[in-house]
């Protein structure tokens, strides 16, 4: 059993992975490998009452009940059809593989191309393809035994085809599927916590284990992937949300600053279907303008993050407090060359420049709290449209300038940096 770091240290940052999909696959599985060690019947109750849930197929128990050795892996190597995947967690009794788990938090589904007139699509066609449940499932089946397909999600839903036709038959070559919330994850690892601590906690491996749990229920907690229930105190927040009609309010209030930004003179040719959007996955809501050219995709957005993050506009940029306003400075498509010394005045202003992960693409990004623009005595509303219109003012001037280099030669003297992203 290779040591936790040491799993963790494997993953590359590279554009478009998650890492945090890939942390929490390797903790999650390095905590299974110790309990199914040092409390089977813990792991057995983890399985059939979290991971598979209520309808797991009763054979599907006595596999993992009755195996004499029972293997968890991540990242295990498949082929079915031609095609290579990889399985996050897996689990295999007596070397037959019986469970596989996919972890999604929030990142989109791939879809594997089906082999041409292969014995398993259907007529060949080149414009089909697999999700990656469904070739999991496919891949499954062909072992012709009875095996579990989970998908271990927070906020990504599982396709219809997922959830359509679930069986929990006690037969071969049955693929039996369920979708577990890390909220349940979490959950659990509480309860554990308190029943483990009377028979684990005298030696040493069982005290680490209990804190491990621990550890990851506190991760979980952090990123607000702890609850998925409405509480009492929940229907009390959403009572005076609606008695105050908040939406109508920020909807109201981005409109205002959206005409300001636009009648800004430096906002040259501005373009795209802007509108006020409310982000219930990312806890964020903001508008935005395209300008310059369109081949171009460069993009201003502003807004007001609710929970110090945003992922889709910003890979992950996590903020230092839990409500803060923002402006953000990227592009869908072509990266923005500005020469660092401009970048660096920006820096000096309050500007932070962020990296996106696994490369050298950059985005602008400037914020404040609320509760320091409301000490301006002008009212929160015109407090965050002066101090958004006077951003964005701030970071059009470095699309103006960057958008200079493009007319330059490529070999620039000052040397540049870039600012790109997935909007």
């Amino acid at each position: 059993m290779s040591s936790l770091l040491t799993r963790l240290f494997k993953y590359t940052p590279r554009a478009g992975r998650k890492p945090l999909e890939d942390f929490l696959t390797e903790c999650l599985c390095y905590f299974l490998e110790r309990l199914t060690t040092l409390d089977k019947p813990s792991l057995e109750r983890f399985i059939s009452d979290v991971l598979c849930g209520p309808k797991v197929p009763s054979a599907l128990r006595v596999k993992i009940s009755s195996a004499r050795s029972l293997t968890w892996r991540t990242q295990q190597p498949i082929r079915h059809a031609g095609k290579l995947g990889y399985l996050d967690i897996s689990l295999s009794a007596d070397d037959n593989l019986i469970l596989v788990v996919e972890n999604k938090v929030n990142a989109e589904f791939t879809t594997r191309q089906i082999p041409e007139a292969s014995e398993e699509s259907v007529g060949g066609h080149e414009n089909e393809g697999w999700d990656q449940l469904d070739f999991y499932e496919r891949y499954l089946r062909s072992k012709g035994v009875l095996a579990g397909l989970i998908l271990l999600t927070h906020m990504r839903q599982a396709p219809i085809s997922f959830l359509e036709g679930q069986r929990s038959e006690n037969e071969d070559g049955i693929v039996f599927r369920h979708v577990c919330r890390w909220a349940e994850v979490y959950e659990w690892l509480a309860q554990w916590q308190l029943s483990a601590a009377s028979h684990l906690a005298r030696d040493s491996e069982g005290a680490f284990l209990i804190r491990l749990a621990r550890e990851i229920s506190g991760f979980l907690e952090d990123r607000q992937m702890n609850v998925s229930k409405l509480s009492s105190d929940d229907l009390n927040l959403m009572k005076a949300f609606y008695a105050q009609d908040i939406p109508k309010k920020m909807s109201n209030l981005l409109l205002s600053v959206r005409n300001s930004i636009l009648a800004l003179r430096t906002l040259v040719t501005p373009y795209g279907a802007a509108r006020t959007t409310f982000d219930t996955t990312n806890q964020i809501v903001w508008d935005w303008v395209y300008c310059f050219e369109r081949e171009l995709g460069w993009f201003i957005c502003w807004g007001i993050a609710g929970a110090g993050r945003y992922g889709p506009i910003s890979y992950d940029i996590e903020f230092e407090e839990p409500l803060q306003a923002f402006v953000v400075i990227g592009s869908d498509k072509r990266e923005i060359a500005a020469p660092c010394e401009l970048l660096q005045s920006f820096e000096n202003s309050g500007w932070r420049i962020h990296e996106l992960l696994g490369n050298q693409k950059l985005r602008l990004v400037k914020s404040v709290s609320p509760e320091n623009l409301l000490q301006a005595g002008e009212g929160f509303n015109l407090a965050f449209e002066n101090w958004a219109t006077r951003t964005v003012d701030e970071g059009l001037a470095i699309l103006h300038a960057a958008h200079k280099e493009i007319d330059k030669s490529t070999c620039l003297a000052d040397p540049v940096r870039s600012i790109e992203g997935t909007h």
